[in-house]
């Protein structure tokens, strides 16, 4: 009801600072050994990843893939990788800064998501969820 409510981005802002400190602070054990901790995936089912990344949670118009820029017209005709256009980092951020542009393409995306604010290096959702 929270999540429907405030919406994950809210939610879930203390768990990426935390993640995002942790990924700069070494944790010492008792024994002197220190180690880093850093998330290596954030799993849910389809629907609760596409919530979480700022994706559209509708499956049956528009662009509905998280990792490609297929739309629900044209999914039924792609079986390989190489005929879609993938998500990059690159791509995406270009989405983003269009997102609140008069006229702008969204191409999946409702919003920018919490994740980006993780501080690792390398990071792109469609690798993440």
């Amino acid at each position: 009801m929270a999540r429907k409510k405030l919406g994950y981005n809210i939610l879930l802002e203390p768990v990426i600072r935390e993640l995002s400190q942790l990924l700069t602070k070494h944790i010492a054990l008792p024994s002197g050994h220190q180690f880093t901790v850093k998330a290596i995936a954030f799993c849910g089912d389809n629907l609760s990843a596409h919530g979480l990344g700022g994706f559209q949670a509708t499956f049956s118009t528009g662009y509905i893939c998280r990792f490609c820029y297929t739309t629900y017209g044209e999914i039924s005709n792609i079986f390989l990788e190489n005929q879609c256009e993938l998500r990059t980092p690159t791509t995406h951020c270009d989405v983003l800064e269009n997102l609140n542009v008069d006229g702008g393409n969204s191409r999946g995306l409702k919003q920018k998501s919490i994740l980006f604010d993780l501080a690792y290096p390398n990071f792109h959702l469609s690798d993440f969820l």
